[in-house]
């Protein structure tokens, strides 16, 4: 489903939460995860980290008001 301009702000929003709730599912994996001496293939259980970066917009463009 596509977003129209004038709702970037819920776009925004429905993008923040998508990052959270994978947050959420790394932060409970690592705490399930936390006496597991070995996984399937033998290797000792690392903890999982996610990574958010930042997209570089214009903000009058990202708010669709530079014309």
């Amino acid at each position: 489903m596509e977003i129209k301009p004038d709702f970037s702000s819920f776009k925004i929003s429905a993008k923040g939460m998508g990052i959270q709730k994978q947050r959420m599912e790394l932060i409970t994996e690592n705490i399930a995860n936390t006496s597991t001496t070995k996984t399937e293939n033998g290797t000792p259980y690392q903890r999982k980290y996610i990574s958010v970066k930042q997209e570089n917009a214009n903000f009058a463009t990202s708010m669709n008001r530079n014309s």
